[in-house]
């Protein structure tokens, strides 16, 4: 039976106003690998533009970019709704 650290996911949004936080990455890696964590923000990119501590080989990053609609249905699985859709005329 998993324990509740194994079960733990923390999810920090918009971390990029508050980049002092990106120093409790290193914290979690180093005391915590059990717990997952995971960061996010829209303008992340501004961070590394300001030669802001990042805590190298510790951390994956990873650009998502949105999907399109069609895209989506795909990921999904619904191929008959994909199917569908790209017959109507739009």
């Amino acid at each position: 039976m998993l324990s509740a650290k194994d079960k733990t996911l923390v999810f920090i949004d918009e971390i990029q106003e508050v980049p002092e936080a990106f120093n409790i990455l290193r914290y979690f890696y180093e005391s915590y690998l059990e717990i997952a964590v995971i960061v996010a923000g829209s303008m992340l990119e501004t961070l590394f533009k300001k030669n802001s501590s990042f805590p190298v080989g510790r951390v994956e990053y990873n650009v998502v970019r949105p999907v399109s609609f069609p895209e989506f249905l795909e990921a999904a699985g619904e191929i008959q709704a994909l199917q569908q859709f790209t017959h109507i005329p739009l």
